[in-house]
């Protein structure tokens, strides 16, 4: 696995989700946040969501600082929808 491409961490992440392994997924997303060089006041948001409510906590935590504008190219793909009506 490249350590620099960012994508790869994204899909094992959610891989691991999907077979309930939140613990390596976690380990998985922290690394992740190391690549994209996240500050320190998101690292310890994410550690505290995932100490006090589990992967849940962690996506929630995610959701809520979601901020288009920012958001790495491959979580705003996750969004799009080549299908969608434009209004």
């Amino acid at each position: 696995m490249d350590p620099n491409f960012g994508t790869t961490y994204q899909w094992l992440v959610k891989s691991l989700e999907m077979r309930g392994n939140y613990d390596e997924a976690f380990d998985w997303f922290m690394k992740a946040q190391a690549l994209e060089k996240s500050d320190a006041e998101t690292i310890q948001l994410f550690k505290t969501a995932f100490q006090t409510s589990g992967w849940q906590g962690v996506l929630r935590a995610q959701a809520e600082r979601f901020d288009e504008a920012n958001a790495p190219l491959w979580f705003r793909r996750v969004f799009e929808c080549p299908n969608r009506e434009q209004g």
